[in-house]
């Protein structure tokens, strides 16, 4: 059964320095062509609109997606991870914590140096919105 996470559950569990060598690392494999990552999709209707992004991290057995919904000013996110082995689903997430700390401020590369050089430059996180 897959586990189910909550926004309270995500907060309470992840911590930033964890998240900040996640991202790290799937950087590093992104660098190395070792992830996979889509262009965020659109599906849009009459005043509502669902965005779909999907990516896939072979190196740690797992793939996900996330999906949101935007309607009447109203955005709810989620995420699904999945076994790449099994293709078992894993995890079920409320994902608006998630994305918070997807995209914070990150040293460039993960170098203190080259954040230190170019304050203006960020790291765009794992973002499949922006094209590779």
């Amino acid at each position: 059964m897959a586990l189910s996470l909550r926004e309270a559950d995500i907060t309470r569990l992840l911590k930033m320095p964890d998240v900040i060598g996640a991202v790290e690392d799937a950087f590093r494999q992104r660098g190395r062509g070792r992830a996979v990552n889509r262009p965020r999709q659109r599906i849009t209707t009459d005043g509502s609109v669902m965005h779909v992004m999907s990516a896939a991290l072979p190196d740690l057995g797992v793939m996900g997606l996330k999906a949101y919904s935007t309607a009447h000013g109203t955005t709810r996110f989620v995420c699904m991870l999945y076994s790449t082995e099994t293709d078992e689903l894993l995890a079920v997430m409320e994902a608006n914590r998630l994305g918070q700390l997807r995209t914070v401020r990150i040293p460039v590369n993960g170098r203190e140096d080259s954040a230190a050089a170019s304050k203006t430059r960020r790291n765009r996180a794992f973002d499949s919105s922006t094209p590779r």
